[in-house]
């Protein structure tokens, strides 16, 4: 055979495996490609290199959708599609600390599904195809969609046993919701505070100079512009001031009658309630309100002197703080029904916290891609 006829036969062969190789990479390799960058449809997101494509999306949202709410239908999207990655997440994340689900317990667990029983009770196999028809799911891919909700549902009750609620605090915490309570409560508002501190806040001419030579080098000074830019400085200093001179006087045991003759603090008396009573309507005063929903009233509340001022609680438009007139609190070891009530309230709290720092932290740290085209629509 001749030399030429070997070097043909060397460049038909080599067309022929590159035709091949490139088919195998657009069978196999170019959806990931496309995905990067943004071109692959069926990609909604990935995790750490896992997709999630539009049907993992869909079925997602009509399972656990309807508890989501926004203002559009984007943002209800975004807000599914975020659940959807966290969940994702937390599944590659129990994989990784060894959690695993065998195939017995995921086919007890679909055969023990009610809505694929009949009215005997027993498994339906019709009805099972019509929900796996319905949600677009092969009989193979749903048996791998439980297991991972099994093993996601495993690893939050591993992080949840090891979450313990002492009785103390069931005591504690059956204690303030049936505690009642009476406040007496000031509020010292902006205005006032600059009123009363009128010539400290005076911004001179010099001062204003100067502000507006430091201005003038980063782009245009406008002096009106200037000034209420000190003024507002000079403000949030003074308010920070009056701030840690009333947590002066709470440690220091003063009167709320005292610090509130000395800011000139308009003086109301609430109503008595419970302090787990739910005062978000409309007969409720304003500041009120805002008074018992800070974490300061939470934990002074019950253990301030009656008569004592408390911290100083900081609002937009003022300074609030409080003093007890009437506390009555009991604290006795509820009923068992009622000890079991408190204590999965605490645990659902305590887990609530536990679980959204630890997810946090997850988050932080993988790999997330979202598709833009998803993000557009």
């Amino acid at each position: 055979m001749r030399k030429e006829d070997l070097t043909w036969k060397k460049v038909v062969w080599y067309i022929i495996i590159g035709f091949f190789t490139i088919i195998i990479v657009i069978s196999f390799g170019m959806p990931d490609f496309l995905s990067r960058i943004g071109r692959n449809e069926f990609m909604v997101a990935t995790v750490n290199g896992e997709m999630i494509d539009r049907l993992a999306f869909v079925r997602f949202r009509d399972t656990f959708g309807k508890n989501i709410q926004a203002r559009s239908e984007k943002d209800a999207a975004r807000a599914i599609l975020n659940a959807l990655i966290e969940h994702r997440l937390q599944i590659q994340k129990a994989k990784e600390l060894g959690i695993a689900v065998s195939d017995e317990r995921v086919r007890g667990f679909i055969q023990s599904i009610p809505i694929f029983k009949n009215a005997l009770g027993s498994f339906d196999q019709e009805q099972y195809k019509r929900y796996l028809n319905h949600y677009h799911f092969t009989k193979a891919e749903y048996f791998l969609y439980v297991r991972d909700n099994l093993i996601s549902s495993d690893f939050y009750e591993l992080i949840e046993s090891g979450i313990a609620i002492p009785p103390d605090e069931v005591i504690a915490e059956n204690a303030i919701e049936n505690s009642k309570i009476q406040v007496k409560y000031g509020y010292i508002s902006n205005w006032s505070l600059k009123k009363m501190f009128k010539s400290e806040l005076a911004v001179s001419e010099a001062e204003l100079i100067a502000e507006m030579k430091k201005t003038s080098e980063k782009g245009k000074a406008d002096a009106a512009t200037t000034m209420a830019k000190l003024e507002g400085k000079k403000f949030e200093q003074l308010k920070g001031k009056v701030l840690g001179k009333i947590e002066m006087y709470a440690r220091q045991g003063k009167s709320f009658d005292e610090v509130a003759k000395e800011f000139a603090a308009q003086v109301s008396m609430s109503p008595e309630f419970r302090v787990g009573d739910d005062l978000l309507n409309e007969k409720t005063p304003k500041y009120l309100l805002a008074l018992a929903l800070d974490s300061v009233f939470l934990e002074d509340c019950l253990m301030l002197d009656v008569g004592k001022t408390s911290r100083a609680i900081p609002i937009s438009d003022g300074i609030l703080f409080f003093t007890p007139v009437k506390k009555e609190v009991f604290f006795a070891e509820p009923d068992a029904e009622n000890y079991e009530k408190i204590r999965k309230k605490l645990l659902k709290e305590r887990m609530s916290a536990v679980y959204a720092s630890m997810m946090g932290s997850f988050l932080h740290k993988a790999k997330i891609r979202i598709n833009p085209k998803f993000s557009e629509n």
